[in-house]
């Protein structure tokens, strides 16, 4: 069985500074508390699976989220704006794959279901706002529609041939 000081040189040979060993070696399968140099974070872990397995801080993994420190209103505020409930700001983080609903701030449509993980890459994108008709189309549309109700049959986006560049 390994010593305390034998484990201790173990990390250090596999993570340099960045994690320190806290606690007492015990053996392969009992937790020891570690401390993770670059958050300050300590936590427990089985020596085995923090030497063999690579397990990292959990807060830096995002296992485990803290306000103000790894949620998605720190990390990412930009799309934490557009979330709908706002306790879900700080319950997540930016690569969690749990879906929530969204909100669009310029028109209020919801988004339903959509997960965390796909917002953050992709960006937010409102399927009323973000359908890239302009606004003077949109505008003009919504006065037709009002004006013309009986009429259903017009061309929304109409471009005649002899508009369009020959080849």
């Amino acid at each position: 069985m390994k010593t305390t000081f034998e484990f201790k040189e173990d990390v250090y040979n596999l993570w340099s500074d960045e994690y320190i060993v806290i606690g007492e070696y015990i053996g392969d399968k009992k937790k020891i508390e570690i401390l993770h140099a670059k958050c300050k974070c300590k936590f427990m872990v089985t020596p085995n699976n923090f030497l063999c397995k690579h397990s990292t801080c959990p807060i830096c993994a995002n296992r485990i989220i803290i306000k103000g420190i790894n949620d998605i209103a720190t990390t990412n505020p930009f799309i934490a704006d557009y979330m709908l409930n706002e306790e879900d700001k700080y319950k997540y983080s930016k690569n969690s794959n749990k879906k929530v609903d969204w909100k669009c701030p310029h028109c209020n449509t919801i988004v339903r279901n959509k997960s965390i993980d796909y917002m953050s890459r992709n960006g937010f994108h409102c399927p009323n706002c973000s359908d890239g008709i302009s606004f003077p189309n949109k505008f003009a549309h919504e006065v037709f529609k009002q004006l013309y109700s009986q009429i259903s049959n017009y061309e929304y986006e109409y471009s005649p041939d002899w508009i369009k560049p020959k080849r």
